[in-house]
């Protein structure tokens, strides 16, 4: 169970990369008032956003905490010439974005 949900957090910030959306937080409706949100620049998403493309790839941070202490983090990062182009719908392997 712990390494599928693992898997499950890769497989869900690999389409936000494609997708260009940012998921909301499961199981949380609001953020924790013990936290001064306002003083930087993080904040709990409650709700699916848009994530604009910018002059460098998308990135993400992943983490996967196990039970028995196995603990996996890792960096993924949009793939060259993926993303907001506004091409034709064509990814660079041939297939079709145009779903």
């Amino acid at each position: 169970p712990a390494a599928v949900s693992g898997i499950t957090g890769i497989i869900k910030m690999i389409h936000a990369l494609d997708e260009g959306l940012l998921p909301g937080t499961l199981h949380v409706d609001a953020p924790t008032p013990h936290v001064d949100w306002d003083s930087g620049a993080v904040r709990v998403l409650t709700e699916t956003t848009p994530w604009p493309a910018v002059d460098r790839p998308r990135r993400a941070g992943v983490s996967s905490f196990g039970v028995s202490g196995t603990n996996v983090h890792l960096i993924l990062e949009q793939a060259p010439g993926d993303g907001d182009s506004g091409g034709d719908g064509r990814r660079d392997d041939g297939r079709d974005d145009n779903r």
